[in-house]
């Protein structure tokens, strides 16, 4: 009951307040802007090389044929696909069978994503209108996954990082540290309500909220990479596959926990609000670091990385957008920031008992 009482109080004082809400809606917002502008700027970027889009069919098609005529798209015709598939001279392969088609290409080119969407497209409107003349087989010839990665593949690891961090500190640091400021920490403290709830009311509460940021955060992610998509960015189709989707929407929400953890221990140990947020602005320049550091360095990470914190996160993002996802590191980290979190929540319930921590001057 005494740890019911803690949570409701918490959840109250942040739902009940406009500007809390409202704060939880930023990050995402962010993210999704920032990404409309990268967009539009690579699709400008795409529009200007159209000229070496490069196509290669098993046979004559005249529809195609004059598809790709209309966007000035060079094509070649001939017999030996997998030759030509091998030489990776083009950005499309299209191999006609009997009642189907195969449409390789590679999901790391833009050139090659924006060719495949728009022979696709073309295709399966052509097989509508004929009543299913054709039976549409997409084949991913990614070359180069894992090395050669585009900017949202680099931009959105970090962009998560650092956003997911900010929005966690106006609800979290204020969650002890502004009791301290207005004096009800003694209060609260002295009431029969044990140290050990107070620290895991505090937590669960902060982590509720951080759920709800969560959430918040994936639906804008998910806006932003359908976005991209629409923008002709280099994202590639697994991001959308229901694995990714789950792994992502799952290490958003640990990245939240693990951060409102961390938060709540700094704000005990804070005498006030402002001291708080002097102790959270380099843990914050920290995550900004190594976030830049794993998104955008050529290093080979290890799976002794998926297990160090801040880190393991940064890395399952990456490998999400990057389309090389591994299940066994995902689940190492998503195990590792249980064990952070349970180690942050003990720690914090170790210094609400330390009277010299709870009532500094």
């Amino acid at each position: 009951m005494q740890l019911l009482t803690i949570i409701k109080k918490e959840l109250y004082r942040f739902f009940s307040d406009r500007r809390m809400l409202m704060s939880a809606f930023i990050p995402g917002m962010i993210m999704f802007m920032v990404y409309a502008a990268l967009g539009q700027v690579l699709n400008n970027e795409v529009d200007q090389k159209k000229e070496n889009y490069r196509v290669y069919i098993s046979e004559d098609r005249n529809d195609i044929e004059k598809l790709l005529c209309d966007y000035d798209v060079e094509y070649n015709v001939g017999d030996n696909i997998y030759k030509a598939i091998e030489d990776e001279d083009y950005d499309l392969y299209l191999q006609y069978g009997d009642g189907s088609v195969d449409i390789y290409y590679d999901s790391s080119s833009n050139n090659s994503l924006y060719i495949f969407e728009l022979v696709y497209q073309h295709i399966y409107n052509d097989a509508v209108l004929i009543s299913y003349r054709y039976q549409i087989n997409e084949k991913d010839i990614t070359r180069s996954k894992g090395e050669s990665y585009d900017y949202i593949a680099i931009m959105g690891p970090y962009l998560l990082a650092w956003l997911i961090f900010s929005s966690c500190m106006g609800t979290s640091l204020s969650s002890i540290a502004a009791e301290k400021d207005r004096g009800t920490i003694a209060t609260l403290l002295v009431t029969p309500c044990k140290r050990q709830n107070i620290a895991l009311g505090k937590s669960i509460a902060m982590g509720i909220i951080g759920i709800f940021q969560s959430i918040i955060s994936f639906v804008f992610t998910l806006l932003s990479l359908n976005l991209s998509s629409r923008e002709s960015l280099s994202v590639t189709s697994d991001i959308f596959s229901p694995i990714n989707l789950i792994a992502m929407f799952f290490v958003i929400i640990f990245m939240t926990l693990f951060y409102t953890s961390v938060l709540c221990l700094i704000s005990c140990l804070a005498k006030d609000v402002k001291e708080a947020n002097s102790y959270a602005t380099p843990v914050m320049v920290l995550i900004m670091i190594v976030a830049i550091f794993v998104s955008m360095g050529s290093f080979e990470f290890t799976k002794f990385y998926y297990a160090v914190p801040i880190v393991n996160n940064v890395l399952v993002l990456k490998d999400i957008f990057k389309g090389t996802i591994d299940m066994n590191c995902v689940i190492l980290a998503y195990l590792m920031d249980v064990v952070y979190i349970v180690i942050c929540t003990y720690l914090l319930d170790k210094a609400l008992n330390n009277e010299c921590i709870m009532f500094s001057k």
